[in-house]
């Protein structure tokens, strides 16, 4: 799901924290490569191939975080990604 995180992170942005830790990682990494898993691109167009048909994928993340007062702890509300796809 390598080339699919930023989806990931544009419905769940509080996996992109650097407080959010998956722990050590390598071993599964070396377990897909042992066994040469498929990509999730060939997923989505071998097996579930009408999912983005079906569900289209959300735009990409471009700007996240917040947005705050300097002179105050005031937090005036999340950033949302803007869409920069062309209709």
């Amino acid at each position: 799901m390598d080339e699919y995180k930023d989806y990931l992170y544009a419905s769940r942005p509080y996996m992109r924290a650097p407080s959010f830790n998956l722990g050590d990682v390598s071993k599964l990494v070396l377990l897909r490569r042992e066994k040469k898993c498929q990509s999730f691109e060939w997923y989505l167009s071998e097996v579930a191939y009408d999912l983005t048909s079906n569900y289209p994928l959300p735009p990409k993340l471009v700007v996240t975080g917040e947005v705050r007062y300097r002179s105050s702890r005031i937090n005036i509300g999340p950033v949302y990604p803007v869409d920069k796809r062309k209709p």
